[in-house]
């Protein structure tokens, strides 16, 4: 992405990420932000932990995470349509079951993945510098 989001965009998804209730203390919330075209994609998930210490020490686990979707979708200024995707596609699909709200956002088209884990690529940190800890 060339140009930044704009703080419409960026208050959005501070928005959506305060309201995931993670169950666990220090969890981070990731964004990653595809905007090179008309539509901006955002891709909204829990960052992947270390356990420390215990018997699973060293272990990587995807918390757990809760967000209530009806409050999600009065963000939106209109909301287009809301799909659930139960499995990956295909083997190279990385966002795997998720919930898509796609709708408008402060006169943006905007599309956010709601994903049960961080895709690969983004396991242990956020990339864009959209990160939350909750």
């Amino acid at each position: 992405m060339s140009a930044p989001l704009p703080a419409s965009i960026t208050d959005f998804v501070n928005t959506i990420c305060n309201m995931i209730d993670t169950f666990a203390d220090s969890v981070e919330i990731a964004c990653h932000v595809n905007a090179d075209s008309d539509v901006c994609e955002l891709s909204i998930f829990p960052i992947t932990q270390e356990v420390v210490g215990g018997p699973n020490d060293g272990q990587r686990m995807q918390p757990p995470f809760s967000l209530d979707v009806m409050s999600a979708l009065l963000t939106f200024d209109h909301v287009q349509s809301v799909r659930w995707k139960s499995a990956p596609f295909a083997d190279d699909d990385e966002l795997g079951n998720h919930i898509v709200i796609e709708g408008d956002v402060a006169g943006h088209q905007v599309w956010v993945n709601l994903l049960s884990r961080a895709p690969d690529r983004f396991e242990t940190q956020p990339r864009d510098g959209l990160a939350h800890r909750v």
